[in-house]
């Protein structure tokens, strides 16, 4: 019988497990942890954002809901907790990174936290098939039965299958008695007509959907559109596609340059 559970060994089921004071089980269902951390920032490790707290938020889908987190522990606490633990870490603009560049110096670092808290036991290759409550949580997994207090759900979204992220979580979550909202793509790139002799170009370019706007370096693919304008629109593109409306995307190839002044230049 354990405190509290955590199912899911990514970068929240981590953090969690390596500052536990309590009798804990960390149930991962990879070979090792924090796989999906080694693809973020291309294997760099974007860690976070160092804007303001009002700046943060602005850019993130449904703030409200994460306001109440950010107050308890927002992006600049983050900076220094891995600071205190001598992480190095660089800026390159407003984004965060490992000063190595290899997002394997972090998960070395929590592993090696969660090994050496005497609170935390871990379960690798550990698939959960099943969670139950009754008046503790019950928690069947391939690897057998395990019992609880508490139960931490850091199994991620359903963005990468392949890393564990399968959509599991809301399954868990809903049988549990959670609400779960419509679940929309988002800091994705978007499939439309490719244009294969474009492939790998990227320019700078103003991205508009609606009343909303997007400035920066586009991507074009072998199946469509990325970079980074076209990431933070995603989300807004996906609702429009699933909510069955015809979705047209206005793209600015020359977003400094004034329409009269274009006139001139012809």
């Amino acid at each position: 019988m354990y405190d509290v559970i955590i199912i899911g060994g990514g970068p929240s089921g981590m953090m969690v497990a390596a500052n536990s004071e309590i009798k804990t089980l960390l149930i991962e269902k990879n070979s090792r942890l924090g796989k999906k951390l080694l693809l973020t920032g291309g294997g760099r490790c974007n860690l976070t954002n160092k804007k303001e707290k009002k700046d943060f938020l602005k850019n993130i889908n449904n703030s409200d809901f994460f306001k109440e987190s950010l107050r308890l522990f927002d992006n600049k606490q983050l900076i220094n907790y891995f600071q205190k633990n001598k992480i190095n870490l660089k800026c390159e603009g407003d984004k965060v990174f490992l000063k190595s560049n290899n997002a394997v110096e972090l998960i070395d670092y929590f592993e090696n936290e969660i090994k050496n808290n005497n609170n935390v036991d871990l379960v690798l290759d550990s698939e959960v098939v099943d969670v139950s409550y009754d008046g503790k949580y019950i928690i069947k997994t391939n690897k057998g039965t395990f019992y609880s207090e508490k139960l931490v759900i850091t199994t991620g979204g359903k963005s990468y299958p392949s890393t564990g992220s399968t959509g599991f979580g809301y399954k868990i979550s809903k049988k549990l008695g959670h609400n779960v909202t419509s679940l929309y793509a988002g800091e994705t790139s978007v499939y439309s007509k490719s244009f294969p002799s474009l492939s790998g170009q990227s320019v700078d370019v103003n991205v508009k959907f609606k009343n909303h706007s997007e400035s920066g370096s586009m991507l074009f693919t072998h199946y469509g559109l990325s970079g980074e304008p076209i990431l933070n629109i995603s989300d807004k593109l996906d609702k429009s596609l699933k909510d069955g409306n015809k979705t047209i995307v206005c793209i600015d190839f020359l977003p400094n340059i004034k329409e009269e002044e274009l006139r001139d230049l012809i």
